[in-house]
């Protein structure tokens, strides 16, 4: 008997809209699901607290927001974000599409989304 793992995947998703933001470092509210195989539970949402752009803290808040991530969605990612969370042992995909949060999951879990390569 197989046994999936659970991950949990953050999207980083507009304040106003339910669609993806463009950029992770500007973000303030994530959309996280857990998922296990095919099953997607969410979205559940955490909010930064922080002012995204204002304070230069090399992103701790961001990424102490997202620890407990496996996955990160955004439309792109700065070279030092992205390597702070590639440390932390999350994988970070940056995608075009902007679509609501449970589109992009459900896409990933698929393998269907489609990836901005740096």
């Amino acid at each position: 008997m197989a046994v999936e793992t659970q991950m949990r995947v953050a999207v980083a998703e507009e304040v106003k809209e339910n669609v993806l933001t463009l950029r992770l470092g500007r973000t303030v509210k994530f959309a996280l699901f857990d998922v296990s195989g095919n099953d997607i539970r969410g979205p559940f949402y955490r909010v930064r607290h922080d002012v995204p752009g204002e304070v230069c803290d090399d992103h701790a808040e961001l990424a102490g927001l997202l620890h407990d991530c496996q996955v990160v969605i955004a439309g792109a990612v700065g070279q030092h974000m992205a390597l702070r969370l590639r440390n932390l042992g999350i994988e970070v995909v940056a995608t075009p599409e902007r679509r609501p949060p449970t589109q992009l999951v459900a896409r990933y879990v698929a393998k269907n989304l489609e990836r901005i390569i740096p």
